[in-house]
């Protein structure tokens, strides 16, 4: 179901060295809910990684702890409280189209923009979708698939999200060069 995405996420951009295993079932009874199983496979292939120096994909266990989920997710809360005290009137609207209560952060970028899973009560983890918000404004880019779908349309295959910055380098390294986090090559040009 999602070979397909994450086989040619691989293939653009090998990682250099194994991730380390994980106990999801441990992980996710922690973290109060399952998560997709797209994501599960991207962090059992790549660990923890980071796609053109930019966008920092979050793991359960990280080089530190702001790539952490747990660490991403008490944020995302303080935010969330924020955003509805400041802007629950827009709820709805081009300016806040998700509620923010049903986000749970999936990656980041260096300019502040936050990568959520869109959540709702009672979807399947596997039918979460991808919400990124503007660093500094109020606009929203909605993807309709999972986390590995989005990196796949971003930096395979070019998709402008309009959040996001223009001309991403698309390589993709690890935090620290430890064992057991991703170090990937750039595609070959042209």
């Amino acid at each position: 179901m999602h070979a397909e995405p994450l086989d040619r996420l691989l293939a653009a951009y090998p990682p250099l060295r194994p991730a380390p295993e994980r106990d999801w079932a441990a992980f996710e009874e922690r973290f109060g809910r399952p998560l997709p199983a797209d994501y599960k496979a991207f962090v059992d292939a790549y660990g923890h990684a980071r796609f053109g120096e930019f966008l920092t994909v979050y793991v359960p266990d990280g080089v530190s702890e702001f790539v952490e989920l747990d660490t991403q997710r008490a944020f995302a809360g303080l935010k969330a409280e924020y955003l509805l005290e400041t802007e629950g009137e827009l709820l709805g609207t081009p300016a806040l189209p998700v509620d923010p209560r049903e986000l749970l952060p999936v990656a980041g970028t260096a300019n502040g923009n936050s990568v959520y899973w869109h959540a709702p009560p009672g979807t399947a983890p596997d039918a979460w979708t991808i919400a990124v918000d503007q660093a500094r404004g109020d606009t929203w880019f909605l993807f309709d698939g999972g986390i590995v779908a989005f990196l796949v349309a971003v930096f395979v295959d070019g998709l402008r999200v309009t959040t996001f910055p223009d001309g991403l380098d698309a390589s993709v390294s690890g935090g620290t060069g430890r064992p057991g986090t991703a170090t990937c090559s750039p595609p070959p040009a042209g």
